[in-house]
């Protein structure tokens, strides 16, 4: 997903500006969204898996392995996954792409 939301940017920074329509940045935005989706619930699933299986002491700021959680976690938290799911929801459901704003 995030190769081909790459190759969509890609496709249009080497377009001609008036090419790119608000749907098309509207449904880039969406691909953009769904894999950030993807990539935050596989990710905390990962680690708290991790911490699952490895017990409390991986928490541990000697072991190191919390930082990647932690980075994950504020990384959803700036750029909000609610905002994200209702932009893909309403892509899917209602065919609508969602309107630019800084977070999108």
């Amino acid at each position: 997903m995030a190769d081909r939301a790459g190759a969509e940017i890609s496709e249009v920074l080497h377009a001609r500006r008036h090419d790119l329509t608000a749907r098309r940045r509207g449904e880039i935005a969406v691909l953009i969204a769904a894999a950030k989706l993807r990539a935050i619930e596989d990710g905390l699933e990962t680690t708290a898996k991790i911490f699952e299986f490895t017990g409390a002491r991986a928490t541990a700021n000697s072991v190191g392995s919390d930082i990647f959680w932690r980075n994950l976690r504020t990384h959803s938290l700036h750029d909000p996954a609610a905002d994200k799911k209702r932009d893909v929801g309403q892509y899917v459901l209602l065919n609508e792409v969602p309107e630019p704003s800084w977070s999108t």
